[in-house]
């Protein structure tokens, strides 16, 4: 999380803000609780929409919920009988998403699970059409690694933060562990000589890597 946002963000952000009665109560909720920041910004949300739209998603696996920001966007934007099944480990989290989610008209499209990733990737036997990691940065390697076996023909990884706040690329602005810059790298780096995927990184500010199942 960055603590200025620049102009173009701001930009992006303006440009692409959408904010009903639902998405304002979870952001005050944030901004409230001091974790406002910590969410995907307005044009990642579109971005988000946008490939569940283009691609006929119907089953996406969301790996971190926080407070719903994400979860409530990307369920509006999938079709009747779609489902966003979404895994939170901290328990505050989870209840505050519970709450928050459960009074929106797209309840029934939200699975909320109160669970670690890793245990749930691991036993997991559904397949997604789309994954969407915003978690323990040091995970995302692991993640990676399950999702790849969960996802069906054809269907996308997409993977917040990795250019984790510069230090992918040697401009660190904020404390991390040589864990988690590792485990970023590898996440965006171990696909692009395979074949059967379709790898690219998407320069929002934090970093938006997209890897597609052929």
């Amino acid at each position: 999380m960055r603590d200025v946002i620049s102009k173009k963000d701001q930009y992006l952000n303006d440009l692409y803000y959408f904010e009903d009665k639902h998405l304002q109560a979870i952001s005050n909720r944030l901004k409230n609780d001091n974790k406002w920041g910590i969410n995907i910004g307005y044009h990642e949300i579109s971005l988000l929409q946008f490939f569940i739209q283009q691609f006929k998603v119907k089953n996406i696996l969301e790996v971190g919920t926080l407070y719903g920001f994400s979860t409530y966007a990307m369920a509006q934007a999938l079709p009747e009988g779609g489902v966003v099944t979404s895994l939170e480990k901290n328990k505050e989290n989870h209840q505050a998403a519970t709450e928050l989610l459960s009074a929106t008209p797209v309840e029934t499209k939200i699975q909320l699970i109160h669970q670690d990733a890793k245990d749930y990737l691991a036993n997991c036997q559904k397949t997604f059409d789309l994954i969407f990691i915003d978690a323990n940065k040091s995970g995302y390697a692991g993640y990676l690694t399950k999702s790849l076996e969960l996802l069906t023909k054809e269907g996308l990884i997409v993977g917040d933060n990795t250019f984790l706040f510069g230090h992918v690329y040697g401009e660190g602005i904020n404390r991390t562990s040589d864990a988690a810059i590792n485990s970023m790298q590898s996440f965006n780096k171990s696909l692009l000589a395979n074949k059967d995927y379709q790898v690219i990184t998407i320069p929002t500010t934090e970093g938006m890597t997209i890897i597609k199942k052929r």
